[in-house]
């Protein structure tokens, strides 16, 4: 496998992600103005998590092929392009194609903290933890549907739809997200930066 599969398997993977990103990014923009707030939380994570992953395989593939090493930067690749660890795991291999696992997404964002190095050595981690927070089922995506109102000597709680105002809190890791995932995947396609 020479450079010029890498360079196809590197372009079919900053498509599709790109495609994906635009695709997401759309929807998150289109939850927030219909007021869909637990959405948009899940969708933010998602953005967050694709900047990683073109960080990650940006850093990773060109690493490879700068020391000239095809044969592994084509593994890491097939496994950044058709890695499933649910597919692994589940079927282990289905003749004649031996399949391959994906990067987690923790060592994914762990590696993402490089980005991130000037504001601290777990920065990356920090804000993938809170974004995380408002997807699970626990206090952080919970009291978003509760409503305190004081009456006289009580106070009501009422269930209600999340304020779209809770979005403030991880929107900017949205928009955050896109410029290192474009300059990631810029430089994944820069050929000068990878020979």
């Amino acid at each position: 496998t020479g450079f010029s599969d890498m360079s196809r398997s590197m372009r079919v993977y900053a498509y599709s992600l790109l495609c994906q990103f635009r695709e997401v990014l759309d929807r998150t923009l289109l939850l927030f103005d219909s007021g869909h707030v637990p959405a948009v939380f899940l969708s933010c994570r998602s953005l967050f998590e694709m900047a990683a992953h073109a960080y990650y395989t940006k850093k990773w593939a060109t690493d490879h092929l700068k020391k000239k090493n095809y044969y592994e930067a084509w593994k890491f690749m097939l496994g950044i392009n058709q890695g499933s660890r649910y597919m692994k795991q589940k079927y282990q291999k289905l003749p004649p194609i031996e399949l391959v696992e994906g990067p987690h997404i923790g060592k994914v964002i762990n590696g993402f903290n490089e980005y991130f190095k000037e504001h601290g050595d777990n920065e990356a981690r920090e804000k993938y933890s809170f974004l995380s927070e408002f997807c699970h089922p626990n206090s952080f995506a919970f009291t978003n549907h509760i409503d305190f109102t004081e009456k006289k000597d009580d106070v009501v709680v009422m269930f209600a739809k999340p304020s779209p105002n809770i979005c403030i809190q991880v929107l900017p890791d949205a928009w955050f997200s896109s410029w290192p995932l474009l300059s990631s995947l810029n430089e994944l396609l820069d050929r000068k930066s990878v020979v």
